[in-house]
C-alpha cells in the first residue's frame, strides 16, 4: 500500500507541472484557449497516469484508471479552491 501511495504521488509530481506550463502557455496565447486546453490536457494527463500507475503498481487497468481519474478530479478540485481563495 505504501509503494502505491508512493507511485500515486510520483505520477501526479511527474505530469502536473507539465500540464500547468502547457497551460499557462494557452493562456498567454489566447485567454479562450484555457478551458479547452485544460480539458485536452486533463484528459492527456489521466491517460498518462493511468499507463503510468498500471507499469507501477500490480493493481487491474479498470482499477488503476478510476484511480487516475479520481485523483485528477481531486487535484482540479484543490486547485481551482487554491485560487478562489487566494
Amino acid at each position: 500500500m505504501r509503494a502505491e501511495l508512493l507511485a500515486v504521488v510520483l505520477v501526479n509530481v511527474l505530469t502536473n507541472p507539465v500540464l500547468n506550463v502547457a497551460l499557462d502557455f494557452a493562456y498567454r496565447a489566447s485567454p479562450a484557449a484555457y478551458w479547452p486546453a485544460l480539458a485536452a490536457g486533463e484528459i492527456a494527463v489521466v491517460l498518462v497516469e493511468w499507463r503510468l500507475l498500471m507499469a507501477l503498481t500490480e493493481r487491474e487497468s479498470g482499477e488503476t484508471l478510476r484511480m487516475a481519474i479520481a485523483i485528477n478530479v481531486v487535484s482540479l478540485l484543490v486547485g481551482f479552491l487554491l485560487l478562489w481563495v487566494a
